[in-house]
């Protein structure tokens, strides 16, 4: 019974003492002076195409680069405290598993967690876990 109740508190204490490195966040300043430019999706993202680039246009335009170099405007963009909302030309929609489809509407949301010259870090939605890693 001692070495097992001995084995717990050791357990407890290491389990403790593991530091683990917390998540860079930025302020919405940061995040203001840093969003606008040209951004690819990184491949240590959790969501969204390896090499997929986006534009975030200082005149609002938000805007999907085509693989071939064309570019598609998906609509427009604002920064909301630290939420980028995206209002898109086209309704969302989600297909479950049994076909069937339904409108997620035309606003998408992406809380931003960090903004650098080089490297943007959303989530890719609200309470949605995962993160959208992009690179520039």
């Amino acid at each position: 019974m001692k070495p097992a109740f001995i084995f717990c508190i050791l357990s407890l204490l290491l389990t403790a003492c593991r530091h683990t490195q917390p998540e860079k966040s930025s302020t919405e300043g940061e995040i203001r002076q840093y969003i606008e430019g040209q951004w690819t999706v990184g491949t240590n993202s959790d969501d969204g195409s390896p090499g997929t680039q986006i534009v975030i246009a200082s005149d609002g335009r938000f805007t999907r680069i085509q693989p071939d170099g064309a570019r598609e405007l998906v609509g427009t963009w604002k920064l909301d405290r630290r939420i980028l909302v995206v209002d898109t030309i086209k309704t969302n929609y989600a297909t479950f598993q049994d076909g069937r489809t339904i409108s997620l509407g035309t606003v998408v949301y992406y809380p931003v967690i960090f903004a650098s010259e080089h490297e943007l870090v959303c989530s890719p939605g609200i309470s949605v876990a995962g993160r959208l890693r992009f690179t520039r």
